[in-house]
């Protein structure tokens, strides 16, 4: 890059995102989750992450603090998801996060946390 050799770095960068499994070769979605004291947060993450990686195995990625770990007081744990362009595999994922969103719904100790779902997060 310093030679100003754009072509050779978009043709080593695009090789490494294949090989990692990085967009434009898959989907990721960003799953947020929020709440107000960060043990709950992190309780409701590990739990998500359980249960998706017994399905999808290690297309899950997390939970992980973000750099700024709390926002409006709330505390944030993120989970990302990479997956193939198909559409059977994005049915099942987006099946998976409704069902445990109304699951967590229903947990008293739970019902609290905030879920948000970022498809192709822009980072």
């Amino acid at each position: 890059m310093i030679k100003g050799d754009y072509k050779s770095f978009y043709q080593r960068e695009i090789k490494e995102r294949e090989l990692f499994r990085y967009p434009p070769y898959v989907r990721q979605i960003a799953i947020t989750i929020r709440h107000k004291h960060a043990d709950m947060s992190h309780e409701a993450a590990k739990i998500m992450v359980i249960e998706l990686r017994s399905i999808f195995g290690d297309r899950i990625l997390g939970p992980s603090v973000p750099s700024i770990a709390r926002i409006r007081n709330q505390y944030i744990h993120m989970i990302y998801i990479k997956m193939e362009r198909d559409g059977k595999v994005i049915a099942e994922i987006k099946h998976a996060i409704k069902s445990f969103q109304a699951g967590i719904v229903k947990m008293k100790s739970l019902s609290t946390v905030r879920i948000g779902i970022d498809v192709d997060p822009f980072h």
